[in-house]
């Protein structure tokens, strides 16, 4: 499976198989609409275990973001240290709250 979801103080928690790459970017985009489709209280995206990605799975990730922002539901992510770097360099991790841990992410839906 692609990934899949679980829930923790009605926070939607998604964690990632290991690529996010054109090949699933797909099945992953319908998952995630439906996951966005739900009535959670915020978003965490679980990186932690993503080995590749690529600009296809970055702009799922934003276009995942921009769709909860335009319903007033925050996100966060929880990158692995690559994906934090990538991020960093793409200035990504000013407009996406990220978190090192899901428990700090989780935090973050509690302020």
């Amino acid at each position: 499976m692609k990934l899949s979801h679980r829930t923790a103080e009605n926070i939607c928690i998604i964690d990632f198989a290991e690529r996010l790459t054109l090949t699933e970017t797909l099945e992953i985009e319908i998952s995630l609409t439906a996951l966005a489709n739900m009535d959670f209280d915020g978003y965490v995206m679980d990186f932690t275990k993503i080995q590749r990605i690529d600009s296809s799975g970055i702009g799922l990730v934003i276009a995942f973001f921009n769709k909860l922002r335009k319903k007033q539901v925050k996100a966060a992510l929880c990158p692995n240290n690559y994906l934090e770097s990538l991020f960093r360099k793409a200035n990504l991790s000013d407009v996406i709250p990220t978190y090192s841990t899901e428990e700090e992410a989780i935090a973050f839906f509690q302020k």
